[in-house]
């Protein structure tokens, strides 16, 4: 098997300019797919009992659901801080309600969420007791819950994490913000409610397939055991 030096030189000890060229493009690959993994991921849960971000939703007109947010976070420099907001197509869904979790290792910011029409705001904490002194890696952890009552419209919707640039931010356990973070939308599907005609309908079908079921025959010896 030839070394790196074999590979980058020829026979007579010169350098071979594909193989550098070659050399070259790894090292840029590598950098790359380093940078483009992020330290940083909020998402949009529907279902946090369920492994996996459950990113969709079906409801019908009217229906209350839930959308939980989740922080996960794994860098060696560690989580001093976080700030963002959540917004959402307020002409399709109300908020009813908006709650945030503090994770271990971090204390909670004075401040209660603020539901201001199709944003939500802020969902934030810092690491204390000491600052700077965040934990390196937290595993996938709920930090807040929003109920909302779909209107009638109909559609597809999104949730989506973001940062206000003039107030939003994270930071690391060094104090620079954090630039290469994940925002992982959710998609609120609005269907119609039932017509009441449709539901008489199923119901009548169920009622006739269960007039329609063939009776079990009784066989010779239950026949003589009835008497």
């Amino acid at each position: 098997m030839c070394s790196l030096r074999q590979l980058c030189t020829n026979p007579a000890g010169r350098p071979r300019t594909s193989s550098i060229y070659y050399v070259v493009l790894i090292a840029l690959t590598c950098n790359l797919t380093t940078f483009a993994k992020a330290g940083l991921v909020i998402s949009v849960d529907f279902n946090p009992m369920v492994d996996g971000i459950q990113n969709t939703l079906s409801v019908v007109q009217g229906e209350s659901f839930s959308a939980n947010v989740v922080l996960e976070y794994d860098d060696l420099i560690g989580l001093d801080s976080y700030q963002f907001s959540l917004q959402f197509d307020d002409s399709a869904m109300t908020a009813t309600a908006a709650f945030q979790f503090t994770p271990a290792g971090f204390d909670s910011f004075p401040t209660a969420l603020t539901i201001d029409g199709p944003n939500i705001f802020p969902f934030n904490a810092a690491s204390g007791p000491f600052p700077f002194s965040g934990p390196t890696s937290i595993a996938p952890v709920v930090i807040g819950t929003v109920t909302f009552n779909a209107g009638m419209t109909l559609g597809n919707f999104s949730l989506q994490p973001y940062e206000d640039g003039l107030l939003d931010g994270s930071f690391d356990n060094n104090g620079e913000q954090i630039l290469n973070l994940d925002f992982n939308s959710g998609t609120v599907t609005i269907t119609a409610v039932p017509e009441p005609s449709s539901i008489v309908l199923s119901l009548m079908a169920g009622a006739y397939l269960l007039v329609r079921r063939p009776r079990r025959r009784l066989s010779i010896k239950e026949i003589f055991s009835c008497g």
